[in-house]
């Protein structure tokens, strides 16, 4: 990707900086040491592996791409969307029977998560 020579400097010739976008959809929100909402789905980290850590992704706007293009929404918009997700993560041993739960169900599960620091 040519952005990562520049650094969001514009120097790329891009009409819109993905860097300068991310920085832009994360700057409104407020940290936070808790969530309560829906987990669409669930991540699955790969570092070091066999040991690897999951924890359910959490949003608070649909994770449903398709909608996102019936609602006509903007680059801009989508990769807001994408930057407000917050990542839960924990050892595989801890929540994998409640991962497995978030990540079969046909609709997304209501979680309630507390951080041990802020999340912005």
């Amino acid at each position: 990707m040519r952005c990562a020579e520049c650094k969001g400097r514009g120097l790329c010739g891009l009409s819109r900086c993905p860097i300068m976008s991310r920085f832009y959809a994360q700057a409104p929100v407020r940290p936070s040491d808790h969530y309560q909402g829906a987990a669409p789905s669930v991540f699955v980290g790969s570092y070091g592996y066999p040991k690897v850590s999951g924890g359910p992704l959490m949003i608070n706007d649909a994770d449903n791409p398709p909608d996102w293009i019936a609602r006509g929404l903007a680059i801009e918009d989508i990769v807001g969307i994408r930057a407000r997700t917050i990542r839960g993560t924990a050892g595989t041993g801890r929540l994998t029977d409640n991962l497995q739960e978030i990540a079969l169900s046909s609709r997304p599960l209501d979680v309630e998560v507390r951080f041990v620091k802020p999340v912005a």
